[in-house]
């Protein structure tokens, strides 16, 4: 029976294409596109259209269907409107409508559903997806398409495919209606062919336009969103096929709708696209945020018979303050429409990344053929223009809400928590006392129950840990236990947990004998090795607070963060002590002395787990650093919490992280709270060679390394890793690249990145990178006993996929900023527990991170920038504001501004760059020399820039994206004519290296790396390429920095 079918409707079509009328000529006259045509001319022109201007309808037909007629009559239907014989021809560079060549009707495409297949529907589904991928030719015409499939006997599906620049929603409507009066003539059904209305002609409307004025689009810029994607896998960006979610108020519902858009003096329009644009600007957390909105521009009773493109977009910018009511929003749509005629609206520049809204008012009728049952099939993925479309019906009095979101962007839950969003707020607007007064921007998008709960579980990660005492009884715990086990090896010597406990109560003892009192801050100025960890271990046993001090930073900023910290004395070991006799007097470590093996341990008194065990010091945006008080708990937690399987007996960890840096707590506590031998070099670590012989010599086991120096040793040495049984990475954004490239050498080692600020004692976060991921590698879930809460600007938990701030707590929260009550108490706040979720009934304290993130299905976290201008560079935490204020402080300097350099990829930060305004000619390298004596090395700009003046906004706030794109050019610049210097002694194989790591050419042979914006990062890479292109080994030693 069905393969009868298929021969009939191939009959059809053979006798169908021998009998067409001719087509009527066309009127006189000139046409032009509308401005919403044109901008789809021009991006099917330059190759950006895809299949997004696709649109698709699909009708399921159940009956006796009489194929010869429905072909005679989509025949018919096609000779009579013009719209269908439109096509767009390019002359002069612009595009022009042409209706001189009506296409040739062949007939419908039949298709037969495969025999066997189990899932009629899903093939259905499948095949409308597939048809409607196909792109036109605008220039070759038809712009539309009909296929049948054939599901079975007396079973059809009726899919149409119309390019938008000849159709809108109106024309779907005529088109069903002529059909439907056609194929009722071809049966009989109807015998009166003068019933059929005369169609009105679609190049008359064109025709009949006034000339297009300049377009003001340029003076109005969108502010598209940013969509905060999470979907795995790779994706086109030309792949606009969107899957739909949708709800269907009921009555009562729709009926207050009405009413709210009243008490706001505005229509159901302005209110429901009010309150989509602050969805979409609380899904990508965007104050400002652009959205369009097509409406018809038919005007009088003749345009509304006639099918054609009859629609244009409208941007509609809103800026969406938090104090701004429903009734200001609401109102703005309203104004903005009314301040462009129908017609005149600008040709919008608007991409796939946009976002829409459409009031549809009804749908689209479906066909009403003799003998047959009809109806509407949504395609369950089809073609759109946007990003995220939200569509607006009126059926029966009820109001549809359908949310359209590309594939590429969106999965479908997180289509449907974005219209549960929507509706939360649309239920709290309709049930308001006032709606006019309504804030949208606070309103909760998570009901109170079951979601908000559900939330929480991913937020949280509690877990039982030594939490009642401090780190001093639990280093005196692990030694009790495995007395014998190595505790610390260096290059000169190995101690057991035995011999590294009695050096540390030696030094103990000592520091008691310096008058020092529990409680009280001590500095500790010390480079990496066995005097820094037994001065470390003595001092938490004598009950003080630590305070690191890195002996390279400036005496200037040691003796600031000495002040702040309220050091009373300074502890310095070796050739640390030298390096910082300019901040004082110092306290000199004595030597390593003869201990008693077999003395008893003393009987430590547990102390405060509360209590402070370290200050560390972080920028500041003050122009101070910031002193971050960590508590004993803290660290306990951190040790006790490296998951999945935290260092322990057998395990070598390497101390690669400054002591002033907290990637050390990772390294030491990690290793000594747990039974592992912590590994540490004497003195500075040395070039990326000697890191990774580090590695290799003494077979390490568990390793945190900064993300930074991972990209270089992937880069130069992968094969120092061969002994890992896991890795972590962190301190900055992770490179997928390198990611992948460990993954494929090491396939057996898991690779962690890993996110903490030193707020929460350095980790909170933890993902496993897996081979074959795409796009950011993610932060991860919390660790135990960490709290990582995604909240909006007014403190509410959002859905997984919003975009908001990161909110931290748990044990290891710092207990404040040192000196700062004022900071402390901005940055470091409670919430209600039931408020984000939680069933205790108290408050959570909390540390706001300034980081925006959002959260998926599963409970990962997402990075997608900062609140602020902080930033993160070769893994330390940078406040721009510091390093500006220091350059203001030098004289001469009128004022200045700091920007990051991105990658390639825009993933990480390379290099630092500062534009300055000086009184007088500048002098770049006293410059850098006299911020060399304030800042520490890792702060150092990495270029410098003079400008007469900075580039300034209306408001005569510092311009920063009008600043990047000149210092951009800047750097083209310099790059085209790095030839220029004077560099005709020096090798061309360095300088190519020298600007491959700094991004600039060297301006003379005498520049010095480290003046020119060097650090010991890049000095590595430097010296490997150096040692690569010359085939010599270079010794790092003796390419130091300057000496301050």
């Amino acid at each position: 029976m069905s393969d009868d079918l298929l021969q009939k409707a191939t009959r059809a079509r053979a006798r169908m294409a021998a009998d067409r009328q001719a087509v009527a000529p066309a009127p006189e006259g000139p046409v032009q596109l509308t401005p919403a045509q044109t901008g789809m001319w021009m991006a099917e022109r330059f190759g950006k259209a895809g299949a997004r201007f696709t649109q698709v309808r699909a009708w399921r037909i159940c009956g006796a269907l009489d194929l010869d007629a429905l072909d005679r009559a989509i025949g018919r239907l096609l000779q009579r409107h013009d719209a269908f014989h439109l096509r767009v021809l390019s002359r002069d560079g612009q595009g022009m409508p042409d209706f001189s060549a009506p296409p040739p009707w062949s007939g419908v495409e039949a298709e037969l559903c495969p025999r066997g297949e189990p899932d009629t529907e899903a093939w259905v589904q499948r095949r409308i997806t597939a048809l409607s991928q196909r792109r036109f030719d605008i220039a070759s015409g038809p712009l539309s398409g009909f296929h049948l499939l054939i599901c079975g006997p007396d079973a059809y599906v009726l899919v149409g495919l119309f390019h938008h620049l000849m159709s809108d929603h109106r024309s779907f409507t005529l088109m069903a209606e002529d059909l439907s009066r056609l194929y009722a003539l071809e049966v009989g059904a109807s015998p009166d062919p003068q019933a059929l209305p005369d169609p009105g002609q679609y190049r008359a409307f064109l025709a009949g336009r006034p000339p297009r004025e300049a377009d003001p689009s340029a003076r109005q810029p969108l502010a598209e969103p940013v969509w905060p994607t999470q979907v795995e896998g790779p994706s086109e960006q030309l792949d606009t096929m969107a899957h739909f979610v949708e709800v269907l108020l009921d009555p009562t519902e729709s009926d207050a709708v009405g009413r709210a858009a009243r008490a706001c003096d505005a229509t159901v329009f302005g209110l429901t696209a009010a309150l989509f644009q602050v969805l979409v600007g609380r899904l990508c957390d965007q104050s400002d945020v652009s959205v369009s909105v097509s409406r018809t521009i038919r005007s009088g009773a003749a345009s509304m018979d006639v099918i054609g493109m009859f629609v244009e977009n409208v941007a509609l910018t809103a800026s969406l303050g938090a104090d701004r009511c429903l009734a200001d929003l609401a109102g703005d749509v309203g104004r903005a429409l009314a301040e462009i005629p129908l017609g005149a609206a600008p040709i919008l520049s608007e991409g796939p990344a946009g976002a829409s809204v459409i009031y549809y008012g009804d749908p689209t009728p479906t066909l009403d053929l003799p003998g047959c049952r009809v109806a509407r099939i949504e395609p369950e993925a089809k073609p759109v223009p946007v990003a995220m479309q939200l569509a607006i019906y009126r059926e029966a009095g009820r109001l549809r809400l359908r949310l359209h979101g590309q594939r590429r962007l969106f999965s479908r839950d997180a289509l449907d928590r974005a219209l549960g969003a929507y509706r939360q707020m649309l239920v709290h607007v309709i049930t308001a006392e006032t709606p006019a007064t309504v804030v949208p921007t606070r309103l909760p998008l998570v009901p109170e129950g079951a979601q908000r709960a559900d939330l929480a579980r991913h937020a949280t990660a509690p877990a039982r840990y030594p939490d009642a005492v401090d780190l001093a009884t639990l280093f005196l715990a692990q030694v009790r236990h495995s007395p014998d086990a190595p505790a610390l090896r260096t290059p000169d010597l190995c101690w057991s947990y035995r011999d590294l406990a009695a050096q540390s109560l030696a030094i103990s003892d000592w520091l008691r004998q310096q008058g020092l009192a529990p409680g009280e801050r001590v500095g500790l100025s010390a480079e990496r090795g066995a005097d820094h960890i037994r001065a470390l271990l003595g001092a938490v046993l004598a009950g003080l607070v630590v305070v690191p001090l890195d002996p390279t930073h400036p005496p200037a900023r040691l003796r600031d963060m000495i002040d702040i910290a309220g050091c009373r004395r300074v502890v310095g070991a070796g050739g640390a002590a030298a390096q910082t006799d300019g901040i004082g007097p110092i306290l000199r470590l004595p030597p390593v002395t003869a201990t008693d093996p077999g003395a008893q341990l003393p009987d430590h008194a547990t102390g405060d787990p509360d209590g402070t065990a370290v200050i560390v010091f972080t920028s500041g945006s003050t122009g101070r650093p910031k002193g971050v008080a960590t508590p004993h708990r803290g660290i306990a937690r951190l040790a006790a919490g490296l998951t999945p399987a935290p260092p322990g007996p057998g395990d070598r960890v390497p101390q690669l992280a400054s002591p002033g840096f907290d990637g050390a707590f990772i390294e030491i506590w990690g290793a000594l709270l747990n039974g592992a031998e912590l590994v540490s070099p004497e003195g500075p670590l040395g070039d990326a060679r000697a890191i990774g012989d580090h590695l290799e010599r003494y077979e390490i086991t568990k390793a945190f390394v900064t993300t930074g120096l991972f990209n270089l040793l992937v880069d130069t040495r992968p094969e120092v890793f061969r002994t890992l049984r896991w890795l972590a990475i962190g301190g900055e954004a992770a490179s997928r690249e390198h990611a992948e490239r460990f993954l494929r050498d090491h396939p057996g080692i898991p690779l962690y990145n890993v996110y903490g600020p030193t707020e929460n004692s350095a980790l909170t976060t933890m993902h496993r990178i897996t081979a074959g991921g795409t796009g950011p590698v993610p932060l991860g879930r919390p660790l135990p006993n960490n709290l990582a809460l995604v909240l909006d600007r007014a403190g509410h938990v959002l859905p997984a996929g919003f975009v908001g701030e990161l909110w931290i707590g748990g044990a290891g929260l710092a207990k404040e900023y040192v000196a700062q009550p004022d900071l402390t108490a901005e940055r470091f706040r409670t919430f209600p527990a039931r408020q984000v979720g939680l069933p205790d009934h108290g408050d959570l304290r909390l540390y706001q991170t300034g980081d925006r993130v959002s959260r998926d299905s599963a409970g990962c976290l997402h990075f997608h920038g900062r609140v602020d201008g902080q930033i993160k560079f070769n893994g330390h935490r940078i406040e721009p504001a510091e390093i500006e204020d220091a350059i203001q402080r030098c004289a001469g300097i009128e004022t200045a501004a700091l920007l990051p350099l991105w990658s390639e990829d825009g993933g990480r930060v390379t290099g630092l760059a500062a534009a300055v305004v000086s009184g007088e000619a500048l002098d770049v390298t006293s410059l850098r020399l006299e911020l060399a004596r304030s800042l520490p090395r890792t702060h150092l700009p990495t270029e410098i820039h003079a400008f007469a003046t900075l580039p300034l906004t209306p408001n005569g706030k510092l311009d920063r994206a009008a600043l990047r794109d000149t210092l951009e050019a800047r750097r083209a610049a310099a790059a085209a004519t790095a030839g220029a210097a004077d560099l005709s002694h020096v090798d061309e194989r360095l300088v190519a290296a020298w600007t491959d790591t700094l991004g600039t050419p060297p301006s003379g042979p005498d520049t010095d790396f480290f003046v020119a914006g060097g650090n010991s990062l890049s000095a590595m890479q430097l010296l490997l390429a150096a040692e690569e292109v010359f085939d010599r080994r270079l010794d790092i030693n003796r390419f130091s920095p300057m000496r301050r």
